[in-house]
């Protein structure tokens, strides 16, 4: 089509030289070939850490362009839930929803959310519920404009059942949860 995008992370992109874009394509692909144990593996973890470490050096100037690695801490963050470990998904989980609220802002309600989840498994309701309510207001406040004083209610006349339509089988999850019960 002849377009040339120029925003930032394509300007990057194009300055690279061709053998660290191979090399970032190539972990990229290794990465959608794992396959996630069910179980804790140490050398899995050490095998995802290795890739975001790998793909860290190849843009030590640009952090904030690190979508590849959003991708990959997300995928470790589930892995970690999955393998009761949520010490460790909460802090992966967290440095992605940092990174998103700057970046990409329609991103950063998926990591609230699984924030929030991490934070009630671990008996944590007050924080569980205030990372919810972040969530919502991430997830809704760009489909329906902002959130109104009344928090706890406009999450639960507004947000769930915008959720719901939307993303049913996570509310599901979120209800089996219990988490919603304190709302």
């Amino acid at each position: 089509l002849g377009v040339r995008c120029t925003c930032e992370l394509c300007v990057a992109d194009r300055s690279e030289s061709p053998k660290i874009t191979s090399q970032i394509s190539q972990i990229l692909r290794d990465f959608e070939n794992l396959d996630f144990p069910d179980i804790l593996d140490h050398s899995f973890e050490e095998q995802i850490q290795s890739m975001l470490k790998d793909l860290a050096q190849y843009r030590p100037n640009h952090p904030h362009l690190a979508y590849a690695s959003y991708t990959i801490r997300l995928s470790l963050g589930f892995y970690y839930s999955r393998t009761v470990r949520p010490e460790k998904s909460l802090e992966l989980f967290r440095v992605n929803y940092e990174f998103a609220k700057e970046r990409w802002v329609g991103s950063a309600y998926i990591s609230a959310c699984q924030m929030a989840l991490r934070y009630y498994e671990m008996g944590q309701v007050e924080k569980s519920k205030n990372m919810w309510i972040a969530a919502m207001k991430d997830f809704v406040e760009p489909i329906l404009g902002p959130m109104s004083e009344a928090r706890s209610e406009w999450v639960r006349s507004v947000a769930h059942p915008l959720l719901s339509r939307l993303h049913g089988g996570f509310m599901d999850i979120v209800r089996s949860s219990g988490l919603l019960n304190h709302f």
